[in-house]
């Protein structure tokens, strides 16, 4: 009875390490992607997508193929150049399995509030599934 005690406790230990690299882990993603966004680095940022990814921008919403997406990011960062230093991370959060990142995009022409809208992959890996930029 103690072994099956202890073993229980082992593999809730275990269980909670685990969860809790991983939020680590996640955090790390984001905050890549979150950097990648904020550089106006569109190559980089697509690594973090999803194998489609449905894209906002200032309500004109479309599904892309993450190639297609690299290149409607890039696209809108070479129309509004980032401005690094006056971007903001607003709010991160968790809602209904997905998880998501809300910040401040700065740019010459305007400044967007654009929502990150994440989840993880069967692989285990945190991956935009949704990117939308609004013009403040």
């Amino acid at each position: 009875m103690k072994y099956i005690l202890a073993l229980k406790i082992l593999i809730f230990s275990a269980n909670m390490l685990f969860a809790q690299s991983r939020g680590i882990e996640a955090r790390k993603e984001m905050n890549e992607a979150e950097s990648y966004l904020k550089q106006g680095d569109a190559r980089n940022l697509a690594r973090y997508f999803n194998e489609t990814i449905e894209i906002s921008i200032e309500g004109k919403k479309q599904n892309y193929s993450r190639t297609q997406a690299e290149f409607v990011v890039k696209d809108f960062f070479s129309k509004n150049p980032p401005i690094p230093e006056s971007f903001e991370s607003y709010h991160r959060g968790q809602s209904s399995g997905l998880s998501y990142s809300i910040v401040k995009y700065a740019s010459s022409n305007g400044n967007y509030r654009v929502f990150l809208k994440v989840k993880t992959s069967p692989q285990g890996r945190n991956i935009i599934d949704a990117l939308d930029f609004i013009r403040e």
